[in-house]
């Protein structure tokens, strides 16, 4: 199936199965006709060849609780294989989703959090225009259930991107969008319980974006571009009680001794066991 070809849809006169806000004269049909038909489409593949095999992709998870019992969405678009498969399976995917997240949205009528974790070492497995479709296909009441949208890992095509995709005055988007640079940030919204479920490779990078911050080389680097001279070494920090690696008040031992400066690439961070 290439992007040209729209999905097979049933017929907004028939019936739905069981839901009455699928009806083709209810408010989501005259607000949204797009999503009746997404949902529609995806109930009849539920109940037929059903949704096994973009499941097994493990690209989206209903999961949580989130800080405040409200169930979690999370999207790990970093594992949507880039083939020549990829189209269908991204429709197929949306669809699955949708199926989901209509359940508990619209019949459950429950609140909810977002989490999207970025892939910032691969090419987007998702277009722009694939943003911009579901963006502007889903009815408001999500804008209105969702309390938080967590981003992790955002490079700044993706803030570009959500600014865009927002500028809409009907609901206050930004106040909900938690740009978590590193996982630590994501305690605000979510337990660190959910966090440590998160798949190795966002924590591997996670570490690898620590290292680059505090590395000698990018604080020069951003001295050049700056159009400052490079920062010479800083001296070696006077140990602090409590501060990983350095001796605790009680005079208990440690791995950094008085004057040594403490790695701090090595801090046990919140999701860490």
């Amino acid at each position: 199936m290439t992007s040209k070809t729209r999905p097979v849809v049933l017929d907004l006169a028939d019936p739905p199965v069981d839901d009455p806000t699928l009806q083709s004269d209810g408010a989501f049909a005259l607000e949204c006709p797009r999503y009746v038909e997404a949902v529609r489409s995806a109930l009849a593949i539920k109940t037929g060849v059903g949704f096994g095999d973009v499941e097994a992709l493990d690209a989206f998870r209903l999961t949580g609780p989130d800080n405040e019992g409200r169930p979690v969405f999370l999207f790990i678009p970093g594992n949507i294989p880039e083939d020549d498969r990829r189209e269908e399976i991204v429709e197929k995917l949306t669809l699955y989703v949708i199926s989901v997240v209509h359940e508990v949205v619209v019949r459950q009528g429950k609140g909810f959090t977002a989490m999207w974790l970025c892939q910032n070492e691969n090419p987007s497995r998702l277009s722009v225009g694939w943003f911009r479709r579901t963006y502007y296909s889903i009815p408001y009441m999500y804008h209105q259930k969702m309390a938080s949208l967590c981003i992790v890992h955002p490079p700044l095509q993706v803030r570009a991107l959500l600014f865009l995709l927002s500028y809409v005055q009907r609901h206050a988007f930004w106040e909900k969008v938690n740009f978590a640079d590193r996982l630590e940030f994501l305690d605000a919204d979510v337990p660190i319980a959910l966090v440590k479920t998160l798949p190795q490779s966002y924590k591997d990078y996670d570490k690898m974006l620590d290292r680059e911050m505090y590395s000698q080389a990018s604080i020069n680097d951003m001295s050049t571009l700056a159009g400052m001279p490079s920062m010479p070494p800083m001296p070696p920090m006077a140990p602090i009680p409590g501060m990983p690696g350095v001796p605790a008040a009680n005079g208990s031992s440690g791995d950094a001794g008085v004057g040594e400066s403490p790695n701090i690439t090595d801090y046990k961070r919140n999701w860490e066991d």
